[in-house]
């Protein structure tokens, strides 16, 4: 299974939107049109986290109008600087659109890790997490698959 993994697009609503004086739809489309040139036979695209930087529906719409060119499914996870509404209303309408967690392997388990916290900058990982993630690894095991872990 060949997957490639894009994350930190960090986008605005606005196309020509600066963050440490770099326009992040540029790299965005730079980065998704070198995947398309050089990356033959992939199966499916993973998408780790930080697609915006504001949280605006806009960047979710920028975002999703370039990916779903991939024709491939897609797998997300939240990262800390997205807003989870808007994110997955408009992720969600695409049928091609999936949890990671949903990424079936018959020798690995993509598992996710929310480490969002509301209004932070930063990730922390609850208690109530940490016993998610422990369940999650026990039903591996008992597969004998082997664990991949994604943070957001």
């Amino acid at each position: 299974m060949k997957l490639i993994q894009i994350t930190d697009f960090h986008l605005f609503s606005k196309k020509q939107k600066k963050l440490n004086n770099v326009t992040t739809y540029d790299g965005f489309k730079k980065t998704t049109k070198y995947i398309k040139k050089n990356e033959k036979n992939i199966d499916a695209i993973l998408v780790t986290g930080d697609v915006s930087e504001d949280g605006s529906i806009e960047s979710y719409e920028l975002a999703i109008d370039e990916i779903k060119n991939f024709k491939k499914n897609i797998y997300f996870i939240h990262g800390n600087h997205d807003d989870k509404k808007n994110i997955n209303m408009i992720f969600y309408k695409e049928k091609f659109v999936k949890k990671i967690e949903e990424l079936n392997h018959k020798s690995w388990d993509f598992i996710e890790i929310n480490t969002v916290k509301e209004g932070y900058d930063f990730g922390f990982i609850t208690e109530k997490e940490l016993i998610n993630i422990d369940n999650k690894l026990l039903i591996s095991k008992k597969f004998n698959k082997k664990s991949r872990l994604n943070y957001a």
